[in-house]
């Protein structure tokens, strides 16, 4: 009997230390993959995040050059302010001040012509209005004109066109301008190469917000240019030009768009002057 159990003891603990090292075997395989498992998953991690700075890092050491291309698009090109004073000489000297510094502006870039005002073309002062709603005037074919005036608006805004008009020749430059209650300015270049045409103001007046046209006046441009004495370049933003001025005589600026750049690549806007 003593015997018999002695042997079943010996089985019970043979059982329990298989089943303890079954036990401990299990807990070391769990612990094993999980450890793997997070090694494996921190790996791929830490790969994911070198990837991502070698996709993006060039992207951030580009990052003034990237803000000035995406400003660039957004950003109207350089504007210039003309200046003018008479010289002891009699002579008349133009300053040309851009907004920012511009690249390829030269002497052959500013336009000077004489121009001759046109009298009864149009009044002093106009109304655009419901019962007037357009007003125009006959251009010639191979001429070049200004028309110059203020304008505003009785209340909050209201658009208006202007440019030239045919019933028969399409596609003709126009401008739409927004009149406020403020009072602008505005030269506007007519330039005729087809025939005979119509200058048309004209605007869809609302709620009776009439538009006032003052100080409205409509100079031919003469087809010869002037000439440019000297020409001086300041800085990267301002010139200086000198030219024969006569004080009986009507003078006209004419500075065209996109003949010359900002360091963005941005083209400059048209710049009319009247002296």
């Amino acid at each position: 009997m003593k015997n018999k159990i002695e042997v079943i003891l010996k089985n019970e603990r043979g059982a329990v230390s298989v089943l303890v090292f079954i036990t401990i075997l299990t807990f070391v395989i769990v612990l094993l993959g999980s450890y793997l498992t997070v090694t494996t998953m921190k790996k791929t991690g830490l790969q994911s995040n070198i990837r991502l700075q070698q996709i993006y890092g060039e992207d951030v050491k580009r990052v003034d050059e990237i803000y000035n291309e995406l400003i660039s698009k957004d950003r109207e090109g350089p504007k210039c302010n003309i200046t003018y004073t008479k010289t002891e000489e009699a002579n008349i000297q133009y300053k040309f001040e851009f907004n920012e510094a511009v690249k390829n502006f030269e002497e052959t870039d500013i336009k000077l012509y004489n121009g001759n005002i046109l009298e009864n073309k149009l009044a002093n002062t106009i109304t655009l209005s419901t019962s007037s709603p357009a007003y125009a005037f006959n251009v010639e074919k191979d001429k070049k004109y200004i028309i110059s005036f203020d304008y505003k608006c009785i209340s909050d805004s209201q658009e208006f066109e202007i440019g030239l008009y045919s019933e028969t020749v399409n596609n003709l430059p126009t401008k739409k301008i927004t009149a406020t209650t403020e009072k602008q300015h505005e030269n506007y270049k007519i330039d005729v190469e087809n025939e005979e045409l119509q200058f048309k103001l004209l605007s869809e007046i609302q709620q009776n917000n009439n538009i006032t046209l003052e100080n409205i006046q409509i100079i031919e441009i003469s087809s010869n240019q002037l000439e440019i004495q000297e020409f001086n370049k300041i800085d990267n933003a301002t010139y200086i030009v000198e030219a024969q001025y006569d004080e009986n005589l009507k003078y006209v600026i004419l500075l065209e768009e996109n003949i010359c750049t900002d360091f963005n690549g941005n083209r400059n806007k048209e710049k009319i002057q009247i002296v």
